[in-house]
C-alpha cells in the first residue's frame, strides 16, 4: 500500500479562529475546471460548496492498493521527487469519501507504471 496525507489547507484567512476538528472543507467550483478549497465553520452556511467534507475526515494517513511487483518502482520515484501523486476525491452526501484514481504526474499511475515498464521489456 502507498500510504498518504491530503495536502489542503489548514486555515482559511476569512475564519481565523475555526476549531478544525468541527469544520468543514468547502469545495467550490470554478470556471476552467479549477476548484478552490475553504475552510468552513462547523455551522456555517454550505450553500456555495459544490462538495463538502468533514476536516476530520480527511486528516491523518490513508493507504492506496499498489500491486507489489510496482511498488519498488513507484517508490523509487516518489521518493526521488522524479513524480508528483495526486488522487481523485469522491465526496459522498453523507461527508465521507471514496478516493478514486492515483495519478502521478497527472497521468494514471497504471500508463506510468505499467505501460512504461512494458516499453522497456520489448
Amino acid at each position: 500500500y502507498l500510504r498518504y496525507t491530503f495536502d489542503l489547507p489548514s486555515r482559511n484567512p476569512a475564519h481565523k479562529h475555526i476549531y478544525l476538528s468541527k469544520a468543514n472543507y468547502c469545495f467550490i467550483q470554478l470556471p476552467n475546471k479549477l476548484q478552490r478549497i475553504d475552510i468552513m465553520p462547523h455551522k456555517s452556511s454550505l450553500g456555495g460548496c459544490s462538495s463538502v467534507i468533514k476536516h476530520s475526515k480527511l486528516k491523518g494517513s490513508h493507504k492506496y492498493f499498489i500491486p507489489e511487483k510496482y511498488a519498488q518502482n513507484l517508490e523509487s520515484k516518489l521518493r526521488d521527487n522524479q513524480v508528483s501523486a495526486s488522487v481523485d476525491l469522491i465526496i459522498n452526501n453523507n461527508y465521507n469519501f471514496t478516493v478514486g484514481q492515483l495519478y502521478l504526474n497527472d497521468q494514471p499511475w497504471e500508463d506510468l507504471l505499467i505501460k512504461n515498464k512494458s516499453k522497456k521489456v520489448k
